[in-house]
Order: C-alpha cells, then sequence, then structure tokens
C-alpha cells in the first residue's frame, strides 16, 4: 500500500501513514491495523457504528485504532473494515463505521497479536497538503 509503511520498532511495530486527508489519515491507519491483525477472508458484513470525542486529534486516532483491536482481540469479532464517516478537527470528534462478519470469530484468522496502540511519539502532522503520522503498537 502506496501511503502505509510498516517498520521495526524494538519488540513492538510500527506503521507510517500518509494522506491527503485527515480522515484518510484514519483509514488508512486503521487498514493497517486490520491488515497486520487478520487474514482476510470473504464473507458477509454487518455495519456498526461508533463515535469517539478526545482532548487531541493523537488522542483520537490512539483510541480509534484501539477501538478496532478491542472489536478483534475482545469481542472476538472478524472486522474487515473501519471507515470514517465524519471527523471534526476542531472538537476531536469522529463518527466511523465498522464491518463485522457475523459468521465468524476473529479467532480463527488472527495473524498477530496486537495488545495495543501506544503514545511514543505519536503526532499528527500536516506538511503542505499531506497529513502523516507514525503508530507504534504493543505487540
Amino acid at each position: 500500500m502506496k501511503n502505509i509503511k510498516i517498520f521495526s520498532h524494538t519488540a513492538d511495530i510500527g506503521i507510517e501513514v500518509r494522506s491527503k486527508s485527515l480522515a484518510g489519515i484514519f483509514n488508512n491507519a486503521g487498514r493497517a491495523v486490520i491488515g497486520l491483525a487478520i487474514r482476510k477472508s470473504r464473507g458477509s458484513c454487518v455495519r456498526r457504528h461508533i463515535r469517539l470525542k478526545a482532548a487531541s486529534l493523537e488522542e483520537l486516532l490512539h483510541d480509534f485504532l484501539n477501538e478496532i483491536l478491542y472489536y478483534i482481540f475482545v469481542k472476538k469479532c472478524y472486522l474487515k473494515s473501519a471507515v470514517v464517516e465524519k471527523i471534526n478537527e476542531a472538537k476531536n470528534r469522529l463518527e466511523a463505521a465498522i464491518y463485522v462478519d457475523p459468521q465468524k470469530t476473529a479467532g480463527d484468522y488472527i495473524k498477530e497479536e496486537l495488545k495495543s496502540v501506544t503514545y511514543h511519539n505519536l503526532v499528527i502532522q500536516k506538511n503542505l497538503k499531506v497529513y502523516k503520522t507514525r503508530i507504534v503498537i504493543d505487540a
């Protein structure tokens, strides 16, 4: 994926994400986390709605990605995707849809156990017309 790079970070996993939009940063990061955690499979999808609010954009990204991990590793949902539908940069809020396959459990498709997204050097930057961030995940 052109806008996503995986990098090594001691015992953790790092993701570098770029996008022309803030929503794209969240969507690409979510896609990367799901791709690291779950092997792909075909099947039906059910949409679930999530709303998050945080003190900063970095905390919002952290919470969004940890919500994805929560659905996969705690609720044992087979996640197909997570898509930000609305994001309010001024109020640090987002609304997103996550798509799960109700016929499958994540346990049968886990590629790698991911524990939590960390705050280590988590900064969302905007340079000219491109947003970028680096995310470290405790694996």
